[in-house]
């Protein structure tokens, strides 16, 4: 139980550490860039459309995973290229040189709800994620009724700039000091995790001292003080420190 306790408090030290220290935001001229570079045939970071919602390639970094949604329409679906209208996520109009059309959306994902235009679902979590939260933005504005979900955000000196922050995953810096924390648990990854980090926990706290007291047995040493107990009586204590032998 107690290690089981400290598992579970380790996991939301290191998700919420690296929420906290982590500014991971690809710009939208390095998608662009890469989504027209890429060879037909290739998804990259080529969007995902369903039933007018553009569901955007997973992206990755140490302990995040982030995961977008715009809502748009689509033109020329059947041709070479095709042209979304995604709001202002990148800019109002894009051209890609691969469109994948799908019935259904990706697993595990959040689309925008109206009035929103716009989701960021982001994950944290080492080994594996085990929070979330979910942002979402109309035009260029946090959705303020309902601008995040799974979030807990501190700003001391009531600075609002960290709302808009939190969508891009970034922590504000300098005057507009704030910081947010993500709240939602993703179940498996909370439990993989908190396994993970007791098993950590009771090596160093015990498994390191069952072995070495094993050892000193073995060898006929007294497993407190490692005295030579060689030629006492079985059930005589050690004379160093008085240990009783089983």
């Amino acid at each position: 139980m107690i290690f089981t306790a400290l598992g579970a408090l380790t996991t939301t030290a290191v998700a919420w550490g690296i929420a906290l220290s982590r500014t991971w935001e690809r710009t939208a001229r390095e998608l662009m860039a890469t989504a027209h570079s890429q060879p037909r045939g290739e998804a990259g970071d080529i969007p995902l459309y369903c039933d007018g919602i553009a569901y955007w390639p997973a992206e990755h970094s140490f302990g995040i995973t982030t995961l977008s949604a715009s809502k748009g329409d689509i033109a020329n679906p059947n041709g070479n290229s095709a042209s979304f209208d995604v709001g202002d996520r990148y800019s109002r109009v894009l051209a890609f040189p691969l469109v994948f059309i799908a019935e259904r959306p990706p697993d595990s994902r959040h689309a925008p709800r109206a009035p929103a235009t716009r989701s960021s679902e982001r994950r944290y979590g080492w080994p594996a994620r085990a929070f979330w939260y979910l942002a979402e933005k109309e035009g260029g504005h946090v959705v303020k009724s309902r601008s995040h979900e799974g979030l807990f955000i501190f700003e001391p000196g009531g600075v609002h700039k960290a709302r808009d922050d939190a969508f891009y995953g970034t922590q504000p810096l300098g005057p507009e000091f704030a910081f947010w924390l993500p709240i939602y648990i993703l179940p498996l990854g909370f439990t993989l995790n908190t396994l993970f980090y007791a098993a950590a926990w009771f090596i160093p706290l015990f498994g390191i001292r069952a072995a070495r007291r094993t050892l000193r047995r073995r060898r006929g040493l007294c497993t407190r003080c490692a005295y030579d107990l060689k030629g006492l009586a079985p059930a005589s204590p050690c004379p160093e420190c008085g240990l009783l032998r089983a």
